[in-house]
């Protein structure tokens, strides 16, 4: 015998058309299913309430010896307010239950997809250019001009590429050349951080004027590459020394 779905057994119930083997399969699954037993016990309220109440209708009507007419009387169709269904706290729960099995990996997505503390105050910090140095030089140099041009108009990328093609590692201005193309790689469109590193490491081992400024920049170019430990170390130095920028060093300390 095919199993009877819960819908057919409380129809059947309710038009009391069990038969005896039936009736065993009703009983046996009140017991069983405390669900089903919510439901025949919400469906049986409603019938129940539905037919009082057009018991009543028919008996007012009979009286009046007038019959029903929907468009007239908007009484034709009794209106029924149904209680509360049984266990309602159990099914909102479980509901949020699966809700939540849902949303919880979305959540932690997103979470782990935004910029942490440091890392927002790294890029706040990098919005503030350094400007390009007003320096004519005596050989009137008309590419470094032309770099520096380009600099000045947020155009890193051409920058970059003429000191790059220009200047030759041998160049006697070598630490100011490595210190621009940094900042070019640094804040260029689609930043290099890696070459940007490259850039300040060179003028971090040996003595240059640039020492200070190159010390924050690394430090921030470090951030980006989540190299927190080696960004550290130059922070707690400019905060130490009380070099520049070692107000917004001492803050991106207190963040990591």
């Amino acid at each position: 015998m095919e199993e009877m779905s819960n819908i057919e057994l409380i129809e059947k119930f309710l038009h009391k058309e069990l038969n005896l083997e039936e009736e065993k399969i009703l009983a046996e699954r009140l017991k069983s299913d405390s669900e089903f037993a919510d439901e025949l016990e919400y469906a049986t309220y409603m019938h129940r309430e539905f037919n009082n109440q057009q018991k009543e209708r028919w008996n007012q009507l009979l009286e009046n010896k007038t019959l029903p007419n929907a468009s007239s009387n908007p009484k034709a169709t009794p209106s029924i307010t149904p209680p509360p269904q049984p266990n309602i706290f159990k099914r909102i729960l479980k509901i949020a239950a699966v809700l939540f099995l849902i949303a919880a990996p979305l959540l932690l997505l997103y979470y782990s997809l935004q910029p942490t503390s440091f890392e927002q105050m790294a890029r706040k910090a990098l919005q503030e250019n350094r400007p390009a140095p007003m320096v004519v030089r005596s050989d009137n140099d008309h590419r470094w001009t032309e770099a520096m041009d380009a600099y000045q108009n947020k155009e890193y990328t051409l920058a970059a590429q003429i000191l790059e093609d220009v200047y030759p590692s041998t160049s006697k201005e070598q630490d100011e050349i490595s210190y621009y193309l940094g900042l070019c790689y640094l804040f260029q469109k689609s930043a290099d951080y890696a070459q940007a590193s490259q850039k300040f490491d060179l003028l971090l081992n040996k003595e240059n004027n640039f020492q200070e400024e190159v010390k924050w920049y690394q430090s921030l170019s470090l951030l980006m590459q989540n190299k927190k430990e080696q960004a550290q170390g130059l922070l707690s130095q400019i905060v130490a020394q009380k070099a520049w920028k070692h107000t917004e060093a001492q803050k991106l300390l207190d963040a990591l």
